[in-house]
């Protein structure tokens, strides 16, 4: 029996930023292998400098959204782009993904990147989506969740500065 057997895996969501997509996307392939392979439920990449200002919505058929450009290898991959974007904007468009999933005994929230403000505008979004959905009933109480859940371990991160 291997391991896989004999642990329960729960979801993994992974939401991740670049500036563009073709120049600093550097391990497209090895992500959607790791979709393709089931070790990532769902992956979001945003790219901030990227055109495409809307929201991108997935396209069931190619799990991919409708301003992507696919090849043949990536139709099986379910990779969400969200051009234009930020990671924040991103999650405030899985908000009942991310609630539902934080509400589980077992869920991590991992954040790494820049300190100065994408770690603080994940935090601040991430508190809001507890507050918008119902997780907890103010900005207030949802910062005292953060840092419960950093307390036990379950909120990591790893910033740093320029």
């Amino acid at each position: 029996m291997d391991r896989s057997d004999r642990c329960e895996v729960s979801e993994t969501w992974l939401f991740t930023g670049f500036r563009h997509r073709h120049l600093d996307f550097l391990y497209e392939d090895e992500l959607c292998e790791l979709v393709k392979q089931n070790v990532l439920s769902k992956l979001v990449v945003s790219f901030s400098r990227d055109a495409g200002g809307g929201d991108a919505v997935e396209n069931p058929e190619t799990k991919h959204s409708s301003e992507d450009e696919l090849n043949e290898e990536d139709v099986s991959c379910s990779i969400l782009i969200h051009g234009g974007k930020y990671v924040q904007d991103s999650m405030r468009l899985w908000s009942k993904d991310i609630a539902r999933l934080t509400s589980l005994d077992n869920s991590r929230v991992y954040v790494c990147g820049d300190a100065v403000s994408m770690a603080t505008s994940v935090r601040d979004t991430f508190t809001d989506i507890l507050v918008d959905e119902g997780i907890v009933a103010s900005k207030e109480e949802g910062l005292a969740f953060v840092k419960e859940l950093q307390k036990q371990g379950r909120y990591l991160e790893d910033i740093w500065t320029a």
